[in-house]
């Protein structure tokens, strides 16, 4: 919020949108009330923005061959028989790829490990650390 001797004077101030840099004049006796509503208003904006570049940048994969070529695109959705073994393997074939987490909202269907090829209870998602 900017407030300079002029706002003073027109009994208004400012306000600045730090994720759009838009500009609004408004009232001093309404700056808490716009105030508010602009927060709700850029934090739903940068939640949605954060979603809509998770879901982009999200893939299924179905083997290990898969997994290394896709180890930089974002997050990998692969599935996984739960052995440390195959994780350590994925992790040093990859260069750093490691288990991230098993949504709930994440469909389980029964499956193979894309590494050892046995039985896997479901997906997981995979992805390196920055």
């Amino acid at each position: 919020m900017e407030l300079g001797p002029k706002d003073l004077a027109k009994d208004a101030c400012v306000l600045v949108r730090r994720d759009d840099r838009s500009k609004e004049t408004v009232p001093l006796a309404q700056v808490v009330a716009v105030a508010q509503a602009k927060l709700e208003a850029m934090q739903s904006a940068l939640f949605q923005k954060a979603r809509d570049f998770r879901d982009a940048h999200t893939f299924e994969v179905g083997s290990l061959e898969e997994l290394k070529a896709r180890a930089d695109d974002g997050f990998l959705v692969a599935q996984w028989c739960n052995s440390p073994a195959c994780e350590t393997r994925i992790k040093d074939e990859t260069g750093g790829v490691t288990s991230r987490n098993r949504p709930f909202d994440l469909k389980q269907t029964p499956g193979r490990c894309v590494v050892c090829g046995e039985p896997s209870p479901g997906a997981m998602v995979w992805s390196k650390a920055y």
